[in-house]
């Protein structure tokens, strides 16, 4: 009985940054980089927009890992393996973001800067090399994101299907979350225009639907507690 206020707490924290998660989906993937080449694309480091997006996203990490450690709370049991594994899915997935995001606006930004001010053209020749590169390490991380959050749902789903009703309804949209995110990955090394479309879509009306029922569902298990 001692642990139902802490897990009350937790589910109601959840949900309120469950729904906020909605709004900073939609602004991931809808506020405009100002960048069609590399000669814009430089100058970013002093763009606002750009900029904002940046710790937009980190913000996004940070309200859908809360969110998602209040499903944990609420789904988790001393034999609970997959609540477990989804939690940590879900931390590699905001760290390796975050991570991609710390390094556009430090170590990128200052690469950018020094290319814009510098005047040797061999050290420029280098300076542009070194920023084309630097998308590859991006790549990377977001490899790590994608992976880390697919699987994250697909724990997190795996345990949801065991409810009944909406926690089961929950459970499918996370199961197919994890094999769109699967198909995510594969773009990464593969790229489609076709899918590249799809995603476009898809990233603007299945993933805040389904981040808005989690918030829903976890304001009803709250209410419960």
């Amino acid at each position: 009985m001692e642990n139902m206020p802490s897990k009350k707490y937790a589910a109601r924290l959840g949900a309120t940054f469950g729904f906020i998660s909605v709004i900073t989906t939609l602004g991931v993937h809808l506020i405009p980089i100002p960048a069609s080449n590399f000669d814009e694309a430089v100058l970013l480091y002093q763009n606002t927009t750009y900029l904002f997006s940046r710790w937009w996203i980190i913000f996004h990490c940070i309200a859908v890992f809360i969110s998602m450690t209040g499903v944990y709370m609420v789904i988790t049991s001393s034999t609970n393996i997959h609540a477990r594994l989804g939690l940590m899915s879900f931390g590699v997935f905001s760290w390796a973001e975050i991570t991609r995001m710390l390094l556009s606006l430090t170590y990128l930004a200052s690469l950018r800067r020094s290319f814009v001010e510098e005047t040797d053209p061999l050290v420029k020749t280098i300076l542009k090399t070194d920023i084309v590169n630097f998308s590859q390490a991006g790549n990377g991380l977001f490899a790590v994101f994608m992976l880390g959050f697919a699987l994250g749902n697909l724990f997190y789903g795996i345990e949801l299907l065991k409810g009944k009703g909406l926690s089961r309804v929950i459970g499918v949209l996370l199961i197919c979350w994890f094999c769109t995110g699967i198909l995510g990955l594969y773009e990464l090394f593969s790229p489609s225009v076709y899918r590249s479309e799809f995603f476009e879509i898809y990233s603007i009306t299945f993933q805040p639907i389904v981040r808005g029922l989690t918030a829903y569902w976890l304001v009803r298990n709250g209410s419960r507690v």
